[in-house]
């Protein structure tokens, strides 16, 4: 799932467990996994 700011530029992505059901799993929570912060890419390696 991406994240876009106003303009529509990508400044975050993050993956959430879907359940066969359409629920979410897991904690529910959204884990970042890339970020965008003042021109800068932050890219989770774990």
């Amino acid at each position: 799932m991406a994240y876009l700011d106003a303009s529509g530029q990508e400044v975050a992505r993050v993956h959430q467990y879907l359940l066969p059901n359409g629920g979410l799993g897991a904690s529910g929570r959204p884990d970042p996994k890339r970020l965008l912060h003042n021109g800068v890419v932050y890219i989770a390696t774990e």
